[in-house]
């Protein structure tokens, strides 16, 4: 992992063959509620087709760069600009926000159905969205019939349905045990790189972070800022890398820098 405290220049990869991702520019985006100073100048560049996670302490403003990048927020200085427009942008939250009077599938076809997809085709492309993420034998179940990690699993396919060209990640697994986590992530990852979708992610997870994107992006101690871009660089990407020693050196690296960026020593 290569490290540039407060650069842009790291690279986040290029996309993969015949990706269909947007780019996504933040200018020295500021944002303060009233009073309170959230996010302090924050640029970033994200190319299409790339994944970068952004990691940093609690209240740090993580959570608002993203809704700002999405545009459900807009900043009080500087400018976020999506390369291609706003179509195929869509969020991933930590709470699953199912509807309970909906079966899963019904719950996976909402965005479609929300933009007028005919019932045949929005039922299939939810049945296969379900099968993606393996629940396509439970389009039928309700929410309350799920477990956690599996309501997560539809949030994910509901995410995924509408074939976006952008995913913005809000911690979608915190949430979920270490187990069921991995799972998830490994299925992110595998559905992400057949999309050639670009991806931002906002996690607390430095082992998450490493293993999902191709760069880190580290926010200090609200107002949040810049410090650090860390460029990673596995040799391999799947279940095999988490034991693996570049991962657990690109692991300790990144540590270093969000304690940087926290004000406390490194381990």
């Amino acid at each position: 992992m290569t490290e540039s405290p407060g650069a842009a220049e790291a690279p986040a990869g290029p996309a993969p063959p015949g990706a269909g991702g947007l780019s996504l520019g933040l200018d020295r985006v500021t944002k303060r509620f009233g009073e309170r100073l959230v996010l302090s100048a924050v640029s970033l560049d994200v190319p299409p087709g790339a994944f970068v996670a952004v990691v940093g302490p609690s209240g740090c403003g993580k959570t608002t760069l993203l809704r700002i990048a999405g545009g459900l927020e807009a900043p009080s200085e500087g400018a976020a600009a999506l390369g291609g427009g706003p179509d195929g942008v869509s969020f991933c939250f930590q709470d699953a926000r199912l509807l309970p009077w909906r079966t899963a599938e019904e719950n996976v076809a909402l965005p479609l159905e929300l933009a007028g997809v005919g019932a045949r085709e929005r039922r299939a492309r939810a049945s296969a969205a379900l099968s993606e993420v393996q629940l396509g034998d439970r389009g039928g179940a309700m929410p309350a019939e799920l477990s956690g990690g599996m309501r997560i699993r539809v949030a994910l396919a509901r995410t995924l349905v509408t074939r976006p060209r952008l995913l913005l990640l809000d911690e979608p697994f915190g949430a979920l045990d270490e187990v069921t986590r991995q799972e998830l992530d490994d299925a992110l990852l595998s559905l992400r790189r057949a999309s050639g979708a670009t991806a931002l992610l906002v996690t607390h997870s430095i082992a998450e972070a490493v293993y999902l994107a191709q760069e880190v992006v580290v926010l200090s101690r609200g107002p949040g800022r810049v410090v650090a871009r860390c460029h990673v660089d596995l040799p391999v990407r799947g279940p095999e890398a988490r034991a693996s020693r570049p991962f657990q050196d690109q692991v300790v690296a990144l540590q270093r820098a969000l304690a940087a960026g926290a004000g406390r020593g490194g381990p």
